[in-house]
């Protein structure tokens, strides 16, 4: 039995006895809008009051605070995982959005795609490493298409980079 699957299992008295549960019944049907599949998917502290969020893979979307996040996919083993609050972020494939611990409306697809973001909003990346730079935590509007394609430098707004390995020019830039 898991978290999740308890709550289909048990009463609404035996599950809030055997979890650290919400105490009304809003609070317990708004859990069932969440979906979690996979290995530590879903923990009690996480989906609390959380809304709308999916998760698939070990440890994925696992640090969602309670009442943080909504409508959030998480879909690969730690995807999402560092995401406290925000909203309408998607990330599928291992570690996709890894180290994003605050933002909304971000879609990483492909393994390690904005790996080393921490901050920020209205992000796409498609491709294994796209969008990822170390040190670059915080971008805004990005767009990065191609395997490695990465931003200049942290802080960049509206920088679209297109291609394999390739480097942005910095914010309102197209590379």
């Amino acid at each position: 039995m898991s978290f999740l699957s308890d709550l289909h299992e048990l009463s609404y008295e035996e599950w809030l006895n055997h979890y650290e549960a919400p105490r009304s019944i809003d609070e317990w049907m708004q859990l069932k809008a969440n979906s979690a599949l996979g290995y530590y998917a879903s923990t009690p502290s996480t989906a609390i009051d959380a809304y709308g969020n999916t998760k698939l893979g070990e440890n994925a979307l696992d640090s969602l605070l309670a009442g943080a996040g909504s409508r959030n996919v998480a879909l690969g083993q730690a995807a999402l995982s560092g995401l406290t609050t925000g909203n309408n972020n998607v990330a599928v494939g291992q570690e996709a959005l890894f180290g994003l611990t605050s933002g909304d409306n971000n879609t990483a697809v492909g393994k390690e795609a904005l790996l080393t973001l921490v901050s920020g909003y209205s992000n796409t990346a498609l491709g294994d490493g796209a969008g990822s730079s170390e040190g670059v935590t915080d971008i805004n509007s990005g767009l990065f298409l191609g395997r490695n394609a990465k931003p200049l430098e942290a802080g960049s707004d509206n920088e679209i980079v297109i291609g394999a390995s390739v480097t942005g020019n910095g914010s309102n830039t197209t590379t």
